[in-house]
């Protein structure tokens, strides 16, 4: 049976704060939503504290009140980023307030781990983290401890971190760890053995709150029996936790950009098919005549979806861009903590293994998919131009009939009306008025009827050839 000296359970939570193209309400919201992890009745966010500007501020401190144990809420800004860890160290015992860091079996672990939960939460009613609680962009778990005697080894660290995985997952969860199996993703840090179980979601296009359960992330750091006393341990462990705390951030911005990605990518589908469908509705007018208000419904319809396709497609972009800028950064603080250790052996293969991952599946991934969804919107800007051509040709056809129908009309109003004026006046003659000078009655009537006779000749016939051409 394994034992650990100090065994320490720390959650990493990191929420979004300020997000690109969030309104100030979103942000505030943010602010509300991470304070309230801390305590949900906390009116007071201290938003004097944060600073944009700066890439690490700290926020709140608050150690918890329970004298047998060792643990603290601490919140930090970091950049656009909220941080929050909740730690619990298990020093002594109930049963035992004097004896400090006596030996505890890994069953304490679990216990440390509900207790860490129920902080979270602020209630005991749950054996997992409330889903409202979940960081936004991710959570880590943190666990460490000092080996019992005896326990020396990488293999004999191998094998306890190997039990103390099931006491750390998920409730439910029937994942597997391969702590045991090989040694090549074993790192070295702060004279610990690292160990790193990394779950990411299959379904990459569910919600949030599915997202984060699924997004799990547990780094293990054993310290040999014969490593320095726990005091210097401590030591150790508050200088390497900063540069940990950063690099899982970088690490879960990234997950989490590439989850963005997988949905936009899911919309975009979505909206190409409709494109699909528009473009052969409009071929289907080649084989007969174009209506004009049901192409003018299609240039309706096709604006704003060009529009929507090209914002969702540059958030796509965006997304791209930060899974760069993140890799980076995560990169270089590898360098950094590599740098820093120059006293103890140093290797963090599980770590840098996530560079390769992010590198060759979700930056190249994006880059496909975001060269072969820009196509479709040539497609539709084409197709949008197409759609406004024939809105136009269609519309000056329509006009020139209509003024065409105006002007034959009128000529012969015009015809009509003269023939009415001289009948009109015909009649208004007197008697005694010189016979030659006056045209009949019967010659006017039949003017009058002839020439509007003839103008419905003349607009049948044009009616009849365009109605044949249009059908054509």
């Amino acid at each position: 049976m394994y034992e650990l000296i100090y065994p320490t359970v720390d959650l990493f939570v990191y929420d979004l704060r300020d997000g690109l193209g969030q309104s100030d309400q979103k942000v505030e919201i943010n602010r509300r939503k991470f304070w309230q992890k801390i305590d949900p009745t906390r009116t007071d966010l201290q938003t004097s504290k944060e600073n944009p500007e700066k890439d690490f501020v700290k926020l709140h401190s608050q150690r918890f009140p329970e004298p047998y144990l060792d643990g603290m809420y601490l919140a930090l800004q970091i950049g656009d980023t909220y941080f929050l860890q909740i730690d619990a160290s298990d020093r002594t015992t109930k049963d035992e307030p004097t004896k400090d860091n006596p030996p505890r079996s890994l069953d304490q672990l679990a216990k440390l781990k509900q207790l860490v939960i129920n902080k979270l939460n602020h209630h005991e009613k749950a054996d997992q983290i409330d889903p409202d609680n979940l960081g936004t962009l991710g959570q880590t778990w943190l666990v460490w401890g000092q080996a019992t005697a005896g326990n020396k080894t990488q293999d004999d660290l191998a094998k306890i971190a190997e039990a103390c995985f099931p006491h750390l997952l998920p409730n439910r969860k029937k994942w597997k760890s391969n702590f045991t199996e090989t040694d090549t993703k074993i790192g070295e840090l702060a004279g610990a053995k690292v160990f790193e179980y990394t779950h990411t979601p299959k379904n990459w296009n569910a919600d949030l709150t599915e997202f984060s359960q699924e997004n799990y992330h547990l780094v293990i750091m054993l310290f040999p029996a014969d490593s320095p006393p726990l005091s210097d341990i401590k030591i150790r462990m508050q200088q390497v936790s900063f540069d940990l705390v950063k690099l899982f951030a970088y690490r879960h911005k990234i997950l989490w950009s590439y989850w963005n990605s997988r949905r936009l990518k899911a919309e975009l589908k979505k909206d190409a098919q409709q494109m699909e469908d528009l473009r052969q509705q409009i071929q289907a007018y080649q084989n007969r005549s174009f209506d004009l208000n049901q192409l003018q419904q299609r240039l309706t319809e096709s604006l704003p979806m060009l529009a929507e396709y090209s914002t969702k497609l540059n958030q796509m972009s965006s997304q791209e861009h930060t899974i760069d800028i993140n890799l980076k950064n995560y990169q270089k603080r590898l360098a950094k903590i590599i740098k820093d250790q120059s006293t103890t052996p140093v290797s963090l293969t599980p770590f840098q293994e996530f560079v390769t991952i992010a590198e060759e599946r979700y930056q190249q991934q994006i880059q496909m998919d975001h060269e072969g969804l820009s196509s479709v919107l040539t497609i539709l800007e084409n197709l949008t131009r197409t759609i406004d051509t024939l809105v136009n040709i269609e519309r000056t056809k329509v006009e020139s009939q209509q003024n065409t129908t105006i002007a034959i009309a009128g000529l012969g109003l015009a015809a009509s009306g003269s023939v009415a004026g001289i009948v009109a006046t015909q009649v208004r003659q007197t008697k005694d008025a010189d016979s030659s000078d006056r045209i009949s009655v019967g010659w006017g009537l039949a003017y009058s009827s002839v020439i509007p006779l003839l103008v419905a000749i003349i607009l049948g016939v044009y009616w009849y050839q365009n109605h044949r051409k249009s059908n054509k």
